[in-house]
């Protein structure tokens, strides 16, 4: 009989193994699905806040980026409100107004809806095409690359939502600590540089756009990034393939494919690459870092433990800046004494 400690080991090693057939068995189907239910599922976070804010033009952005077979009216909130009754209790007036009309528009016929949509899809290419090409890139034979195959499942993802890589969002669109990789779409496959040009911009907090100098590689040294990266997933090197990524747009190295057809990210989940897949994540924006919190003495916040169903309410007892990583806090509850927990599990009570 084996000893309980051998066979933990046993239980654990069978459900790592079911769980790595279940990745391998993934279809591109399954993974593109995975990819869509993420992206609507911040899109509809996304929403809710800027109603909140009575921002109608972060809003609209979201909203007519959705898919015909998308309902936004069906979404609900954790207290069960619709958009539109979110918007009229927190008496946002233009986002409430845009709603209706919104509303309106949505319960048009299917034929209609599909006019409306080739109508914006032919501006969105109208736009586009008079904008100057910034990123080229000739894919190597050696990787078996077309420039008329598919591209990834996410850039596949964003072009069905009829979402322009290259739109201008409001400010206050994107939080102010996230990095925008503003990249222009190729439109001629026939006249194609040798070079890749990197532009970055970062939001400061104060609002303003620090850019980046601009960074041109030649095709020798992207080839050579993108044999680097690929084998970096496989090594599951964290540090160096994140050195990789830095050096190119998010649009350039998503679409990079191997001899086999799998992406950097469909290769780091296939051979369980989970470093490299949470680096890759986070550059996608499928994983997004929190920003830290400053809390004051006697704030009322949300405390969310793991295993924890529901959060539990506590008071900070000491002001908290943003660089210390713990918060002492007394919960509402039982007898517990004041303690020390980690900032990350502390959530702002917003009225």
């Amino acid at each position: 009989m084996l000893p309980a400690a051998s066979s933990s080991v046993v239980v654990v090693a069978v459900l790592l193994a079911a769980k790595l057939v279940e990745l391998q068995s993934r279809t591109d189907d399954d993974r593109k699905a995975q990819a869509a239910q993420i992206l609507l599922s911040g899109q509809k976070k996304d929403a809710f806040h800027y109603v909140k804010k009575d921002n109608v033009d972060a809003v609209k952005t979201i909203l007519e980026s959705l898919d015909d077979t998308v309902r936004w009216q069906d979404w609900r909130d954790y207290c069960g409100r619709t958009l539109q009754n979110y918007a009229r209790e927190m008496k946002a007036d233009q986002v409430s107004e845009f709603l209706t009309s919104m509303a309106s528009t949505s319960d048009a016929s299917p034929a209609s809806r599909s006019v409306l949509r080739s109508e914006k899809s032919r501006a969105s290419a109208a736009s586009a095409s008079s904008r100057p090409s910034s990123v080229a890139l000739d894919e190597d034979d050696e990787v078996g690359a077309d420039v008329d195959e598919e591209p990834s499942h996410l850039v596949a993802l964003t072009n069905s939502n009829n979402l322009d890589p290259q739109e201008d969002y409001q400010e206050d669109y994107f939080p102010s600590n996230w990095v925008e990789e503003k990249v222009s779409t190729v439109h001629s496959h026939a006249h194609r540089p040798a070079d890749v040009t990197r532009q970055v911009s970062e939001e400061t907090e104060e609002g303003e756009e620090l850019e980046e100098p601009e960074i041109t590689l030649s095709q020798e040294e992207v080839d050579a990034l993108k044999k680097e990266a690929f084998r970096n997933v496989v090594q599951n090197k964290m540090q160096e393939l994140d050195d990789v990524l830095a050096q190119l747009p998010v649009r350039v190295w998503s679409c990079w494919e191997n001899k086999a057809g799998k992406d950097l990210i469909t290769l780091s989940q296939e051979r369980g690459s989970s470093g490299a897949y949470c680096i890759l994540a986070k550059r996608l924006g499928i994983v997004q870092e929190l920003k830290k919190d400053s809390f004051e003495e006697r704030e009322d916040v949300w405390v969310f433990l793991p295993g924890e169903v529901q959060p539990l309410r506590a008071t900070v007892l000491e002001d908290t800046p943003e660089e210390q990583d713990d918060v002492l806090i007394q919960y509402w509850d039982g007898d517990e004494p004041e303690k020390r927990i980690e900032k990350c599990l502390v959530r702002k009570i917003w009225g």
